[in-house]
């Protein structure tokens, strides 16, 4: 449709990890949440293989997702990273629902 203004895939991810997290969150089965609560915080890294690459590739972590990326430091800017930091940030707002 003209004069229609469609939103690119970049303008819908999340701009914060925390705003990442919550989309995790909301997307996330009781079950699952409480698979992931359950988990220890070393044992975490393990879940970022396959859970990972879904967060990495459905929030544009590859490069697509220009602003998130870019308000980290440039240390923490691998994609890898980011998605374990935001496994990480899901598993904190769950152990302190508990």
């Amino acid at each position: 449709m003209l004069g229609r203004k469609h939103k690119k895939p970049e303008d819908m991810f999340p701009k914060t990890l925390e705003d990442a997290a919550s989309q995790v969150l909301e997307s996330l089965s009781d079950v699952d949440k409480q698979s992931v609560r359950n988990t220890r915080f070393e044992e975490l890294i393990t879940l970022n293989g396959f859970w990972g690459m879904g967060i990495r590739n459905r929030f544009g972590l590859l490069g697509g997702n220009r602003a998130l990326i870019e308000s980290l430091p440039d240390e923490e800017r691998w994609p890898e990273a980011i998605s374990l930091r935001i496994i990480e940030i899901v598993w904190q707002k769950l152990k302190s629902t508990t």
